[in-house]
């Protein structure tokens, strides 16, 4: 079985587009499934999620769900968000289940104008793949290009056909910036169910360390004067 594989850019899938709320928002969802794309924004009619900056998303919404019920989803959930109490933090959770034709579902969360330098982030995930030949890849991506959906620069990628947990460090970024969490989650059984969330967090300089580093070199200069005396 191929672990996954990514889905082309959809010239010939049938996308369906919302109003146009990109423009005003910071928070983007794209829905991948065989030939179907949807994007979604904070703000839309579709956005089930009335706060700034969070966009939650399921098949009771009407305008959507119903496209992803005929394909054969019994449950399918999406909440993306800037996290408001950890700065220029991105948050990831999905939950899926189906019957039917087997393919593979890819979602992705992105935001954009994220405000604060980052030589390292933190990419922190958990998932649950409950059915047999089933597996979840989940990454996590930077862009200096701040926009949305955008893979330029990979910070971790986890792939598990098992229950998983973990975390990873990477990649680097200078403000303003734009961060995708990127799932696939491989339907290969008719009956099966996945839940994933997956987080990543910019790790700054610590506030103290340039006054650190100051002080070790004034400490290094009086010991040069020292030995020069």
């Amino acid at each position: 079985m191929t672990p996954y594989r990514v889905v082309p850019a959809l010239a010939a899938a049938a996308m369906i587009a919302t109003s146009g709320a990109a423009d005003a928002a910071s928070v983007g969802v794209r829905i991948i499934y065989d030939t179907t794309s949807v994007d979604i924004y904070d703000g839309d009619a579709a956005d089930l999620n009335t706060s700034v900056d969070a966009i939650d998303w399921n098949l009771s919404e009407p305008t959507i769900g119903p496209t992803f019920q005929a394909l054969g989803f019994t449950a399918l959930e999406v909440d993306g968000a800037k996290c408001t109490v950890c700065p220029d933090t991105l948050t990831m959770d999905l939950e899926a289940s189906f019957r039917d034709a087997p393919s593979l579902l890819e979602v992705l969360v992105s935001g954009i104008d994220f405000m604060r330098d980052a030589p390292s982030f933190l990419f922190t995930y958990v998932g649950i793949p409950i059915g047999p030949s089933t597996s979840i890849l989940t990454e996590a991506y930077v862009s200096s290009n701040n926009t949305f959906f955008d893979l330029e620069t990979l910070v971790g990628s986890e792939f598990s056909t098992a229950v998983f947990a973990g975390q990873q460090r990477g990649g680097s970024a200078t403000a303003p910036y734009s961060a995708t969490l990127r799932m696939v989650f491989d339907f290969t059984d008719q009956q099966t169910t996945m839940q994933a969330q997956s987080q990543l967090s910019p790790i700054p300089v610590p506030a103290a360390l340039p006054l650190l580093l100051g002080g070790l070199g004034m400490l290094g200069l009086v010991g040069m004067r020292r030995r020069r005396s």
